[in-house]
């Protein structure tokens, strides 16, 4: 049996440029930040008087658990 080996290696940047790639593509940035606008809207529409921008901020960091 024959060993092939691909032809080239990729370089250090070409791997770096690839990891970074794939974690933009894990992350989903776009789907991320529709929730946050929707979450946003939500926030808004429900909220009675004035709009408080330090628990929006709270809101949209923190992740509460259902434990």
């Amino acid at each position: 049996m024959a060993i092939t080996q691909p032809a080239t290696d990729p370089s250090a940047a070409g791997r770096l440029t690839c990891k970074v790639r794939d974690y933009y593509t894990l992350t989903k940035p776009e789907v991320n930040l529709l929730i946050l606008m929707t979450t946003s809207a939500g926030y808004y529409l429900g909220s009675h008087g004035p709009l408080g921008v330090t628990t929006l901020i709270s809101t949209l960091v923190l992740c509460p658990t259902n434990n």
